[in-house]
């Protein structure tokens, strides 16, 4: 019988757990927290199709609420864009889902074990062996033939692997979305057009926030780049008061920080004995953040591909895993990141010209990825404004270089191509 460790009870982690209890594996979870504490006190979008791809059952029908039709608006408020809504998307609040795989995990046959602290991997030469754990102030050495990482953006399993793994530890802040989220009471009739708003540079403020008018709540975002001060969300929420006058003082729900990582997948998150799913590996998708469907995916398909090769978790069998989720994931979001990290480089007087000449259209904002090099070539020339043109000739030629960053993937896992891949990869994305 293979052992399997989970650490943290993150998504990717939990559907891995699951699959792999249902084969026999031995599995257990060690998450730091208490169970009630888990899963973000707020909804979020999802496509209905994850539980079907993560091959899972899919939960009752009332878990579930539909998308609010959206528009992002320029930072002066003047130009809305209407994205395309899709459809197959659904509402689902953080508790219930979490809960909810809890659930099925337990009935797999899954330990879970909470108020486990996870300080660190264990490796011995170029393996990672176990886990240090501490309980009720004692540590302990736990074991297992695979440790899944899901234990989050500041992992402890990650940080601690050695820099010869070739692993990145660390994010940059600049790779960092510092967020405040809270749900108000709505005490009067009205809604804003449409219900679900986008703004740029908010309050002056670097980055982007949102409110979802509902039935009886306002759900606020406030969202920054590089960091985020309460003074900030003060100022973004009195704005949206002053401006949407049936938005309350009541906090309903939330009405906390958190951070999310916007770098797209790390390129390599295995190693011997070693894989990580979901944030720990960076799996968020680079312009919305979200990162549920990306994690349930990839936990999914790491168990797959486990189970598949008869419980072998060398690098060999995990770089298989870990192309797959390049492929088929990053590759979906590749044109994402590189218009993320550049339209994270612009002042709010830059957002305002390109949405007044049309650069930013809702074919960015909604369908995006089916721009060519040429094509932004062909704006950067309507632009005609110098100081923004090195940055879109950059731009076209990081597009241009997708086909060669996509080719150069390794399909087995040597050592010398998989760190000449990375270097590619990185320079197209850093």
């Amino acid at each position: 019988m293979k052992n399997i460790l989970i650490a943290g009870a993150g998504h990717g982690g939990l559907v891995a757990a699951i699959h792999f209890a249902k084969q026999g594996y031995s599995v257990k979870l060690y998450e730091k927290r208490v169970r009630a504490e888990l899963g973000y006190d707020w909804h979020d979008a999802v496509p209905r199709r994850l539980f079907d791809g993560a091959g899972l059952p899919e939960p009752p029908e009332g878990t579930f609420l539909p998308p609010e039709r959206m528009a992002y608006f320029s930072t002066a408020k003047k130009i809305k864009l209407y994205p395309d809504v899709d459809p197959t998307f659904a509402m689902i609040d953080r508790k219930v889902l979490i809960e909810y795989l809890f659930t099925l995990a337990e009935e797999s046959g899954v330990e879970l074990l909470f108020e486990r602290e996870i300080l660190s991997a264990v490796c011995e030469g170029d393996r990672v062996t176990g886990l240090r754990v501490r309980c009720a102030g004692e540590t302990e050495t736990v074991f297992a033939d695979l440790v899944v990482d899901a234990a989050g953006m500041d992992s402890p399993v990650r940080r601690s692997l050695p820099a010869r793994f070739g692993i990145e530890k660390e994010l940059k802040n600049s790779d960092i979305f510092y967020g405040w989220r809270g749900y108000f009471e709505k005490t009067g009739e009205g809604a804003s057009d449409p219900p679900y708003i986008v703004y740029f540079f908010h309050c002056g403020k670097p980055g982007m926030d949102w409110m979802i008018t509902g039935e009886e709540f306002m759900d606020v975002l406030v969202g920054g780049f590089g960091g985020l001060t309460q003074e900030q969300v003060d100022a973004s929420v009195n704005d949206f008061k002053k401006e949407y006058p049936y938005m309350g003082d009541k906090l309903l729900r939330g009405g906390y920080f958190a951070r999310i990582p916007l770098r797209g997948h790390a390129p390599v998150f295995v190693a011997n004995g070693y894989a990580a799913v979901g944030d720990s590996a960076f799996m968020t998708e680079p312009l919305s953040g979200s990162g549920i469907g990306l994690s349930m995916g990839s936990g999914r398909r790491l168990a797959d591909t486990v189970i598949a090769s008869d419980g072998d978790t060398s690098v060999g069998v995990l770089w298989q895993y870990n192309r797959d989720c390049i492929r088929k994931d990053a590759e979906r979001y590749y044109f994402d990141l590189i218009l993320k990290n550049f339209l994270s480089s612009l002042c709010a007087a830059d957002i305002d010209f390109f949405f007044e000449k049309h650069i930013m259209t809702a074919k960015e904002m909604g369908e995006r990825g089916k721009y060519s090099a040429k094509e932004i070539l062909e704006k950067a020339n309507v632009l005609r404004k110098p100081k923004l043109m090195p940055s879109l000739v950059s731009v076209a030629g990081k597009v241009a270089s997708l086909g060669g960053v996509k080719a150069a993937l390794p399909e087995e896992y040597d050592p010398q191509k998989v760190r000449a891949w990375v270097a590619k990869y990185n320079k197209t994305f850093r």
